[in-house]
């Protein structure tokens, strides 16, 4: 149980890793990509080295496990038994590879051609947005980590059934709903006869 944890970590720590490194990467790819010497045959080279490091970057695997995808892969799951209850943890697959400004700076690369500096500034963004998911997952199994090195200590306030719920409640509307948005289905309206 906590070896899972503990793999679940790793699995963030590698996301975190992954993507500051494609945040220096892509800095540096701005500061070749606004220079004049990238046309001649070391510039080709260069260009070739810069693609095929980004996309070992984005493809790399822990323990079998995507460490980016388009945001529609399943989550990994850890279930734990804490306090009495089973709890099931989920380590989402961030969704960089769906990201736009990051998708059109891959797909430019592969084709050998420069790009507007705003895109590269945008990808920043885009990986920094990533980074601070990945940080409050980090936070959120941490707290589950300590939680099972030492169980006396109340962590849980909510002991309670009905705060139980709340609590739920409060999880569903944070993680699942805003992945549907304004897709969930809508009632059959009555035609009156």
């Amino acid at each position: 149980m906590s070896e899972n944890l503990s793999n679940g970590l790793d699995f963030i720590y590698k996301q975190k890793s992954n993507l500051n490194l494609l945040s220096s990467f892509l800095s540096d790819l701005k500061k070749y990509n606004l220079s004049s010497d990238n046309n001649s045959e070391s510039g080709y080279n260069l260009s070739r080295f810069y693609s095929e490091s980004l996309s070992n970057l984005v493809s790399e695997k822990f323990l079998g496990h995507p460490l980016f995808g388009y945001g529609f892969e399943s989550p990994i799951k850890i279930q734990i038994y804490l306090d009495g209850l089973r709890t099931t943890l989920l380590v989402p697959i961030q969704p960089l590879l769906s990201e736009t400004a990051f998708s059109s700076i891959s797909l430019t690369l592969s084709l050998d051609q420069r790009l507007c500096p705003a895109s590269y500034d945008e990808a920043q963004k885009e990986i920094l947005n990533l980074l601070l998911d990945v940080e409050e997952r980090k936070k959120h199994l941490s707290d589950f980590q300590k939680r099972l090195k030492d169980p006396q200590q109340d962590f849980c306030k909510s002991s309670t059934p009905q705060d139980r719920i709340i609590n739920f409640i409060k999880t569903f509307g944070r993680g699942l709903l805003p992945r549907f948005g304004n897709n969930l289905p809508r009632p059959i309206q009555e035609i009156p006869i």
